[in-house]
């Protein structure tokens, strides 16, 4: 017995990317690869350590001393030491590794990416401070329909 074909492409759906909540973590790492001149998987773990409050693995981090001092009275990440579960961790980034790869040919999503990189990264910058800053940081939020995340 064959069942009714629905009209449907077959497989899962694809991925909706303004539901997808992994794109604000896409975004901060685009900002960190830009300000600190990371690598995508020094990034991904400094986001997870920053956004999710996981411990960031001390083997695989490539910042300067000075760097993680910044970060960890800036930030307040609570530490960089090894973490109990790498292979989750290992995991998390290659799912943000793939779904940086899916959209990059998403004009929305990347136009989106664009003006949430650029927020994240005046709120970066030690020299952009003061409420003109806050200010472009909220216009490029506003820009990307995030009024209410920023």
């Amino acid at each position: 017995m064959v069942s009714k074909r629905t009209g449907r492409p077959r497989g899962r759906p694809k991925l909706d990317f303004f539901k997808d909540p992994d794109r604000y973590r896409l975004a901060f790492i685009e900002a960190s690869m830009e300000v600190y001149g990371l690598t995508f998987e020094p990034a991904a773990l400094l986001t997870l350590g920053v956004m999710d409050g996981k411990p960031v693995p001390s083997g695989k981090q490539k910042l300067s001393r000075s760097r993680e001092k910044l970060l960890k009275r800036g930030w307040k990440l609570q530490t960089f030491q090894r973490a109990k579960h790498p292979q989750k961790m290992d995991s998390q980034i290659d799912t943000l590794r793939r779904k940086r790869k899916q959209f990059a040919d998403n004009a929305k999503a990347q136009l989106w990416l664009h003006n949430m990189c650029s927020a994240w990264v005046n709120l970066f910058r030690q020299d952009r401070v003061g409420p003109a800053a806050a200010l472009l940081i909220f216009k490029c939020a506003e820009t990307a329909g995030e009024r209410g995340y920023a």
